[in-house]
C-alpha cells in the first residue's frame, strides 16, 4: 500500500507544471500558504496556513515565517510557499444574495 501511494505520489507531481518559484518574492507581513507532506497513511499533503513572512531570503530560496505573533519562526524553501490572496467582498455578498434567493424560491416551491 505503501508503495502504491509513493507511485501516485510521484505520478501526480509529474503531471502537475512547477511553479515559477524562482520569480515569487515574498516581502516582510505577506501572508502566505505552506504545502506539507502528511506522514499518515492515506492521507492527502495539503496546503495550510495562514502563516506571515518574517524574511524571505531569495538568495538561499527560502522563506521564514511565523503562525501568530509569539509562535517559533519556521523556514520553508520557495517551492513550499504560496501567496494567500484575500478573497473579494463583492463575491462573497453577492454569493450570499444568491444563496438566499435560491433557498427562498425552494421553500416557496414547497409550500
Amino acid at each position: 500500500m505503501a508503495q502504491h501511494l509513493a507511485h501516485e505520489k510521484v505520478k501526480r507531481a509529474l503531471a502537475h507544471q512547477t511553479p515559477p518559484s524562482t520569480e515569487e518574492t515574498y516581502h516582510l507581513g505577506d501572508k502566505v500558504l505552506v504545502w506539507r507532506e502528511k506522514l499518515v497513511e492515506n492521507c492527502i499533503s495539503e496546503l495550510i496556513g495562514l502563516y506571515i513572512v518574517c524574511i524571505h531570503d531569495a538568495a538561499a530560496r527560502t522563506v521564514l515565517v511565523q503562525k501568530v505573533v509569539d509562535s517559533p519562526h519556521v523556514r520553508y524553501t520557495v517551492d513550499q510557499v504560496k501567496r494567500f490572496l484575500e478573497p473579494n467582498p463583492a463575491a462573497r455578498t453577492y454569493m450570499n444574495t444568491l444563496h438566499k434567493a435560491f433557498f427562498r424560491h425552494i421553500t416557496l416551491r414547497m409550500t
